[in-house]
C-alpha cells in the first residue's frame, strides 16, 4: 500500500499543508464588528500603523522562536516561551495553565498545537483587540485539550470559517478530534482536543 495513502500518511500530509498555509496566513473568521462602548476599546495602546505590520513581524518573531529553538525542550516550555514572547511585544496579558498536560505528545502534534497557539494569539489581537488571553492545556476526558480564550470584541455566530480553521479542522478530524468555536460578548474562544487513543493506536501520530 502506498505510504502516503495510510492513515498515518494521510495526518502527516494533513499536518504538513496546514503548516505550509499558516506561515503566512492567519487562521481568518469573519471580521469582528466594532464595539464603540469605552469598556471595549483596546488598551494594548498599539499606533494604528503599527497594528497592520505588527502582526506580522510578531508572526515573525514567533517563528524565529520556534525555528532557532535549541534541542528538543518540553512542550510546555515551547508555548511559554510563545506567549511571553507575544506578551511582551504586544502588552497583552497571557496568562497559562498547564494542568496535567505532558512533556511532549508527538513532533507532529506539538507542532500541530504550537501552530495553532501562534496563530490564535495573533488572530485574538488583530481581529479581537483582546487585552487579555488565557491559554490552557489539559487532558480532559481522555484527550489532549487545548484553548485559546481572549477578552476580545468577539465574532458573530456562526462563524464563516477561512481556509486556515477549514484546514485546522481537516487535521484533527483525522484524529478522531475536534474543534470547537465559541464567543459572546465576554470574548473569543477557539477548542482543540484530540483523543489519546488515536494517537496511541498508530505509531504515525
Amino acid at each position: 500500500m502506498n505510504k502516503n495513502n495510510s492513515v498515518p500518511g494521510r495526518r502527516k500530509a494533513a499536518i504538513q499543508r496546514f503548516l505550509i498555509f499558516i506561515k503566512g496566513k492567519p487562521l481568518k473568521t469573519e471580521s469582528r464588528p466594532e464595539d464603540s462602548s469605552p469598556s471595549k476599546q483596546p488598551t494594548a495602546r498599539l499606533p494604528r500603523d503599527y497594528a497592520e505590520r505588527g502582526i506580522n513581524e510578531i508572526r515573525h518573531i514567533l517563528q524565529n522562536i520556534r525555528s532557532y529553538a535549541p534541542t528538543r525542550i518540553s512542550l510546555q516550555n515551547e508555548i511559554h516561551k510563545l506567549g511571553s514572547a507575544f506578551s511582551r511585544a504586544t502588552e497583552v496579558k497571557i496568562d497559562f495553565n498547564y494542568g496535567n498536560w505532558p512533556k511532549t505528545i508527538s513532533e507532529n502534534i506539538d507542532s500541530l498545537y504550537l501552530s495553532f497557539i501562534q496563530e490564535s494569539l495573533t488572530n485574538a489581537l488583530k481581529h479581537g483587540h483582546a487585552t487579555s488571553i488565557s491559554i490552557s492545556c489539559l487532558i480532559n476526558n481522555n484527550s489532549y485539550f487545548m484553548s485559546v480564550t481572549d477578552n476580545g470584541r468577539g465574532a458573530t455566530l456562526p462563524i464563516k470559517k477561512g481556509i486556515g480553521i477549514t484546514a485546522l479542522e481537516d487535521v484533527v478530524s483525522l484524529y478522531g478530534g475536534s474543534v470547537i468555536i465559541k464567543s459572546d460578548r465576554a470574548g473569543f474562544s477557539i477548542q482543540v482536543s484530540i483523543p489519546r487513543e488515536s494517537l496511541t493506536a498508530s505509531s504515525g501520530a
